[in-house]
């Protein structure tokens, strides 16, 4: 196990992010795929709808190509985007400095890397493709279940959410029902949001503050997203928070 500060270090060090194609590009886990187009809850539940209601348009989440982790091809239009191998391997560095039994929501990619070192771990999500792990199990974010996390004693939470369709406050909410209200929280989060995220968690006695290190790496998200796009966690003396 590395020291936190090491872990830390290696987030600050990891690479730009170029467009993919030009030399030093992230490195794209197996063959892409044609890309999908990303829809929202009401265009996701259009089958719901009266006969002979419009189709809603549909607007690409990213101009890049999905990718796969795995063997698994992300689903742009739930907002499936897997971390790069530098930044999956700088997280779970992070995460085991200070903990041993993370719980990962909404982050497959992550939970392959800890799957592929032997770690301890419990994965909630709901594309069940990755039910070939044996940390795996089906979760809605819509309808969680307290049971779902009951017999794994988690000591910490890891979250990368679906930005668009799922709103902070309701996330705080299915924390409460795992019981990990208490619980050191790690969240994915875009810095541009970054008053809006503290906000959501104000008064549920945990402060959330970017940490150290440059911002995260994803396989198919812009260059120009990424780069707003920050872990946050709790304020450890030892790992400092930017101005």
């Amino acid at each position: 196990m590395i020291p936190l500060f090491a872990a830390v270090a290696a987030l600050a060090l990891l690479p730009a992010h170029p467009t993919p194609g030009q030399r030093g590009a992230p490195l794209h886990i197996g063959r892409a795929v044609s890309p999908l187009a990303a829809l929202n809850r009401k265009q996701r539940r259009h089958h719901l709808q009266p006969s002979g209601t419009p189709y809603p348009t549909a607007h690409p989440a990213t101009n890049l190509e999905p990718t796969e982790c795995a063997g698994v091809t992300e689903e742009h239009a739930f907002e499936q985007y897997f971390f790069d191998e530098a930044t999956r391997a700088a997280l779970l560095d992070l995460l085991l400095a200070r903990h041993s039994r993370p719980l990962l929501l909404c982050a497959p990619s992550l939970a392959v890397e800890a799957e592929a070192r032997g770690a301890p771990y419990l994965l909630l999500d709901r594309d069940e493709r990755f039910g070939f792990l044996r940390g795996f199990r089906p979760f809605d974010l819509e309808r969680p279940e307290p049971e779902t996390a009951a017999d794994f004693a988690f000591d910490c939470v890891l979250c990368d959410p679906p930005f668009s369709n799922f709103e902070l406050a309701r996330l705080r909410e299915v924390l409460n029902t795992l019981g990990a209200a208490a619980a050191p929280l790690y969240l994915c989060y875009n810095a541009r949001r970054e008053g809006a995220l503290v906000d959501a968690f104000a008064g549920s006695g945990r402060e959330l503050v970017r940490m150290a290190g440059g911002p995260l790496g994803y396989t198919s998200v812009k260059a120009s997203t990424q780069q707003h796009i920050f872990l946050y966690g709790p304020p450890w003396p030892s790992v400092g928070v930017p101005s």
